[in-house]
Formats: C-alpha cells, sequence, structure tokens
C-alpha cells in the first residue's frame, strides 16, 4: 500500500470563528433512533492544527502501511489531501465504538484548490480505489452514503461544504453487525446537512 502521511487536526475550539462558524453545534447533529445519536464530544483532542504535523511525542510524520481505509473513508482523506491547516472535533454515540461522527475545516492557499479538494472528498477519495472497496451508495448534492463490504461492513453519511478557502466536513460512521451500506442517505442525516452547508458563505476568510 501506498505510504499515507497523518495529519492531525487541532480542535477546533481553538480555531478562529470564522473555521468555527462553518460546524454544527453538537446539539444540531443528526440522530437516528436505534441507529446513532444523540452524541457528545469525545474527550480525546489533537494538538496541532499544522497541515504535516508531527504526531504527539514521535517527532515526525505518522505515517500508516497498513491498509488505511479499513475503519473509516472521510476521517481519514482529511488527514492527507494537502491542506495548510486542519481542525476537527469527534462526537461519541455512548462510548460505542463503532458509530463515530466527526466534523472537519481543512483550509488551502486558494479556493480553487478548495473546490478540487471539496469535490474529490465528496467523491470518496482514494477510498473507492479498486483496491479500498469502499463505493459511493447515493449522492444528492454535497452529500454523499459511502459504504464497504469487507472485511467489515460499514457505511459513511458524509457532507462536504466549501466555503472560499475552507472546506467543512460532516461526517457518520458506522460500522460492524446490522449495518447494512446500500441503505445510503437516512433523513435525519440530510436534513442535518441542509443547516450544515448553509453555514457561513462569508465573502472573506
Amino acid at each position: 500500500m501506498p505510504v499515507v502521511l497523518d495529519r492531525v487536526p487541532g480542535p477546533l475550539a481553538s480555531a478562529e470563528a470564522p473555521v468555527r462558524s462553518l460546524v454544527l453545534d453538537v446539539s444540531r447533529l443528526p440522530s437516528v433512533l436505534g441507529a446513532y445519536g444523540p452524541w457528545a464530544v469525545a474527550a480525546d483532542a489533537s494538538p496541532s492544527a499544522e497541515a504535516g504535523s508531527p504526531s504527539p511525542g514521535s517527532g515526525e510524520v505518522v505515517t500508516e502501511t497498513a491498509e488505511p481505509f479499513a475503519e473509516g473513508c472521510v476521517a481519514r482523506l482529511v488527514r492527507s489531501v494537502g491542506a495548510e491547516q486542519v481542525w476537527g472535533e469527534a462526537y461519541t454515540d455512548g462510548g460505542r465504538e463503532e458509530v463515530t461522527a466527526h466534523q472537519f475545516v481543512l483550509r488551502f492557499g486558494s479556493s480553487q484548490e478548495a473546490a478540487l479538494v471539496g469535490g474529490r472528498l465528496l467523491a470518496g477519495g482514494d477510498c473507492v480505489a479498486p483496491s479500498a472497496g469502499w463505493v459511493v451508495e447515493q449522492q444528492v448534492g454535497g452529500v454523499v452514503a459511502l459504504g464497504v463490504e469487507v472485511p467489515v461492513a460499514a457505511a459513511e453519511e458524509v457532507a462536504v461544504h466549501v466555503d472560499g478557502p475552507l472546506v467543512a466536513v460532516l461526517t457518520v460512521h458506522r460500522g460492524g453487525r446490522g449495518v447494512w451500506p446500500g441503505e445510503g442517505l437516512s433523513e435525519p442525516f440530510r436534513d442535518a446537512a441542509t443547516e450544515f452547508l448553509a453555514l457561513g458563505d462569508s465573502p472573506a476568510q
């Protein structure tokens, strides 16, 4: 497998107002009865917002040599798309490891670069390469459902919003028993995504 650089996101709470304005409050995240939600902010926070930052205590950029998308797609992609800065926040559903949500904001050098990367994230990027196993199950505008069946069934619902040089990403990942990747987008996620995609859109960043 190719080497993947692991850019550690910095905490959203440390970002400036234009960045924070592009994410939903935890109370506004999508919730599906019996599937996922309500959410709480995960305790783990990353220490650095600089793209290509060293991992804590390692002194060097983290690399992955195993299958990079075995446990998730977009939350891994945002670490390796070349953003100048990355902020992120993880959410937990009662501590269940197989169900997670994330919001990220990535900063690029230009609006054009941000638009290109936003399109790549929405299309699933390297996750949908033949050797990675993920496929696009459903897409409606800036919202997409991704799925994989092996080695473990998993599904991700993703919203991607480009605002000038910033790219905001909302994702919910589910894996394991009872997950059917082909079910596509849930109505609660689409409703939350509509609100998410309407955030920001300020002329200057």
